[in-house]
């Protein structure tokens, strides 16, 4: 499967659909904690671990916040948590798109 078509297949999982917790959301973990959401942070775990070519998978809320990242240490590693203002977030508002492909380096 390519990165696009893997990309579109995850996007449209119902394990991704809701955000159930995003009360839970906090600025200083840049997300939710790590215990959150397991059953999301499990299922992008498992893509990871399959496949070498994806190093990192994020969920945002609609308003921009970064919901949740895996591998989690990525996430309470970000130096923000309102992404709103990056052109890639503003895209997928604007084409309204599930998912958004950037920055695919191969090695």
């Amino acid at each position: 499967m390519e990165l696009i078509e893997k990309s579109e297949f995850i996007s449209r999982d119902p394990r991704l659909a809701n955000l159930h917790n995003r009360g839970a959301l906090m600025y200083h973990l840049r997300g939710v904690a790590e215990n959150v959401e397991l059953e999301k942070r499990g299922f992008l775990s498992e893509i990871r671990k399959h496949d070498d070519a994806v190093n990192v998978l994020f969920v945002m809320t609609k308003e921009g916040l970064m919901y949740l990242v895996e591998p989690y240490d990525t996430q309470i590693n970000l130096d923000r948590y309102d992404f709103s203002d990056r052109s890639y977030y503003k895209d997928v508002i604007k084409e309204k798109e599930n998912n958004y492909i950037r920055n695919i380096h191969w090695s």
